[in-house]
C-alpha cells in the first residue's frame, strides 16, 4: 500500500519529501510509515484536517479488546505489517488525496471516486485479494506523454513501468500489463 501510494504520487508529480525519492525503493515504504506514525503522535488530535478521521479511527477495535482502530494502525505501522483501510484514509487525509481502488479478482472498483474531493489529487490503486498486495494504476490517455510532466530534475519512482497497471481512458475498468 505505502509503496504503491508513493509511486502513484511521484508519477503524478505530487509533493513528496525528496529523501523518499532518493532512497532505495525497498526503503521508501519505511519512510512513509515513519511519517504516518509521527502524524498519529503529533498531529492527529490537534490538526483540524484530521478531525474527520476521529470518529472512525477512535472506534473500538474488533481485533484487540480495549484498543482503538488508531492504536491497531499504529501497531501495524511500527511492526511493518501490510496497510489496511485505516492507513489508506490517513494517507489520503495527510497528503490531500482521493484514493480509488480496483480489485483485481472481481475486476470491479471497490472504492470509487466520490466526486466530493475535486480539489484533491486522485490516485488509483489495484488490490489483489489473493496476495493482499497493492499496485498503482496509471491512466491511459493517448494525448498524454508517457511520463507525467514533472518539473525538470524531479526524481521519478524506481519501479519498472512493466509492473504498473493501466486504466482505460474512462476509468471504468482495468487491463493488466506485464505479468504477475
Amino acid at each position: 500500500l505505502f509503496l504503491a501510494c508513493i509511486e502513484a504520487m511521484a508519477h503524478n508529480c505530487l509533493s513528496l519529501p525528496p529523501a523518499w525519492l532518493s532512497a532505495p525503493r525497498k526503503d521508501q515504504h519505511k519512510m512513509m510509515r515513519t511519517a504516518l506514525l509521527r502524524t498519529c503522535r503529533n498531529e492527529f488530535y490537534t490538526e483540524p484536517k484530521y478531525r474527520i478521521l476521529h470518529e472512525g479511527l477512535l472506534a473500538e477495535s474488533d481485533l484487540n479488546n480495549g484498543q482503538t482502530l488508531l492504536l491497531d494502525m499504529c501497531d501495524r505501522l511500527r511492526g511493518g505489517k501490510y496497510g489496511r483501510a485505516s492507513e489508506m484514509v490517513l494517507i489520503a487525509c495527510k497528503y490531500d488525496l482521493e484514493i480509488i481502488v480496483f480489485e483485481n479478482g472481481t475486476q470491479k472498483w471497490i472504492q470509487k471516486p466520490t466526486g466530493t474531493y475535486q480539489q484533491r489529487h486522485t490516485i488509483a490503486l489495484r488490490w489483489c485479494r489473493e496476495t493482499i498486495h497493492y499496485d498503482w494504476l496509471k491512466r491511459i490517455n493517448p494525448d498524454e506523454p508517457k511520463q507525467a510532466n514533472c518539473p525538470p530534475g524531479r526524481p521519478t519512482p524506481a519501479a519498472a513501468d512493466a509492473d504498473a497497471e493501466r486504466l482505460p481512458r474512462g476509468g471504468a475498468g482495468g487491463r493488466k500489463r506485464g505479468g504477475r
